[in-house]
């Protein structure tokens, strides 16, 4: 099926819209009611955190929540944050 490509210039269709500044990106997306998150890892590799005072993040104007490990469930706890969890 794609052997025909193999070897030949192939047309992007989104290359335009992109370079000319007409494409949407999901940064572009605002929906009402919508939040944004952010994602703060430790300075320092490998430490260990015994505690985390999250209440001037949580004081700042706008700031919904603050979530930390702790509150993601007991099966992280034990568990290297390797990759993003769900």
């Amino acid at each position: 099926m794609g052997m025909r490509y193999f070897g030949t210039a192939v047309q992007r269709r989104e290359d335009e819209r992109l370079v000319t500044g007409h494409g949407q990106y999901v940064d572009d997306i605002d929906m009402v009611g919508m939040l944004h998150g952010a994602f703060l890892r430790a300075e320092v590799s490998h430490a260990r955190i015994n505690s985390i005072d999250t209440s001037q993040a949580e004081a700042l104007e706008g700031v919904v929540k603050v979530y930390t490990l702790a509150e993601l469930g007991r099966e992280y706890l034990t568990k290297p944050m390797t990759t993003a969890y769900p």
